[in-house]
């Protein structure tokens, strides 16, 4: 089975945009526009392209004087035109840039694009956003990317852009990949994340040049094992601070709906996450038996989902001036704690724990799934020393392991005798 690649670079407008470049990968020349499509070329099939351009792009009179009479690019330089020479054309491009840049020349060779906001000053237009609004709208589109179509390797293409893009774009992938580990504590996906770059181009490139292209430089990420946001209250509102500011950042106002989502999710994770962090297995069962505490990782993943749709609508509503209530920290923390959420109840679902409990839990099932050395899930979680203290507890407490553990609450001294 082939591998799935994505490769995620920032768009360029400029004068040479029709210009091929001898790009050299692993010895060989491939001679492209972009370096993106050369990689493209060097990978082969299941390779996708994804072009990121900010919102500013095609605002460059020298880029447009440049193409001007280059025949083939007669209908860009037309679609384009009025956007430098017109302030009224320039205001509709800015409101909806997708219907000119879906016209850019390389949009048409990308497989897909996206549009991201700006920071600057351009033709007298002034461009803000916070940079973590940037990182969102990438990390946005790699989440949902990933979701419709998923990819085992993902290379983040830094040749092209101004620094601050690549910045965005290479911090994109490392929260991307945290979050994709989160997930998967069982460790089935194996996402791997690259950076490509490409040795520099200076003037104009000539027919005799190559520039190679250095691919391997793979981004590490730990998918860690700890609740960034701390509870409130210990009551089944411990969130709702929290959730009622980061509603009010996903949405612009306060909605009650949201937060009442986010504050139950997080709730319900937190238990679970409890329960195995303080080495509690039969508190990890009590909670997969009670409906207001159990949760699937289709519950999740849908809220997580939601909020994508969500941030997405709010990026992309605004590109000249994004919004600056959106609090990227409490945002980051939400989507890694859904991610450990998901990540949490798959590995209890995949070892059959979350399920009807009916009479009670035996204690040869604790001993197997969580105190046996070398099939604890503890070790999912890499938190192997509750594997220790567990079999200390069952060994001290318990002679026959085949006694079963009812939901009739009894002192421990009464069980054991």
């Amino acid at each position: 089975m082939s591998v799935k690649r994505i490769i995620y670079q920032i768009g360029r407008f400029e004068s040479s945009i029709d210009e091929l470049v001898n790009f050299e990968i692993d010895g060989k020349i491939y001679s492209r526009e972009l370096s993106s499509f050369a990689l493209r070329d060097h990978f082969g099939k299941n390779t996708k392209v994804v072009l990121v351009y900010p919102v500013s792009i095609l605002l460059n009179e020298y880029a447009l004087r440049g193409i001007k009479d280059k025949e083939h690019l007669r209908t860009f330089h037309e679609k384009i035109e009025g956007i430098v020479t017109k302030p009224e054309e320039r205001e509709k491009y800015i409101k909806n840039p997708w219907e000119y840049l879906r016209e850019h020349p390389h949009s048409k060779k990308a497989d897909d694009f996206i549009v991201i906001p700006s920071i600057g000053e351009f033709l007298g237009e002034k461009f803000s956003s916070p940079l973590g609004n940037i990182v969102l709208r990438i990390l946005i589109d790699m989440i949902e990317r990933y979701k419709n179509e998923p990819f085992d390797e993902m290379y983040l293409d830094i040749s092209s852009g101004h620094n601050i893009y690549n910045y965005a774009l290479a911090e994109a992938g490392r929260l991307f990949l945290t979050l994709m580990k989160l997930e998967d504590f069982l460790k089935e996906k194996d996402i791997k994340v690259f950076i490509a770059i490409t040795e520099p181009i200076i003037g104009k490139p000539s027919s005799d040049k190559r520039y190679k292209i250095f691919k391997d430089f793979q981004l590490d990420a730990k998918g860690f094992f700890y609740f960034p946001e701390k509870p409130q209250e210990n009551s089944e509102n411990a969130f709702s601070k929290y959730a009622k500011e980061v509603s009010k950042t996903i949405k612009g106002e306060e909605d009650r709906k949201l937060k009442r989502k986010i504050n139950d999710m997080l709730y319900r994770a937190y238990l679970f996450y409890s329960a195995l962090r303080n080495n509690l297995p039969l508190v990890v069962y009590y909670l997969c038996t009670l409906e207001e505490y159990r949760y699937t990782e289709n519950d999740a993943k849908k809220l997580l989902e939601e909020i994508v749709n969500l941030l997405k609508q709010r990026l992309d509503g605004n590109l000249k001036t994004s919004p600056d209530d959106l609090n990227f920290e409490d945002l980051r923390k939400l989507l890694m704690m859904l991610g450990l959420a998901v990540g949490v109840i798959r590995v209890l679902e995949r070892h059959g724990i979350c399920k009807e409990i009916e009479e009670g839990v035996y204690l040869h099932n604790i001993e197997r799934l969580f105190a046996q050395e070398e099939s604890s899930i503890y070790r999912y979680f890499e938190i192997t020393t509750n594997i220790m203290y567990l079999q200390q507890e069952i060994q001290k407490n318990f002679l026959d392991n085949e006694k079963l553990i009812v939901n009739e609450w009894k002192l421990l001294k009464n069980i054991t005798d």
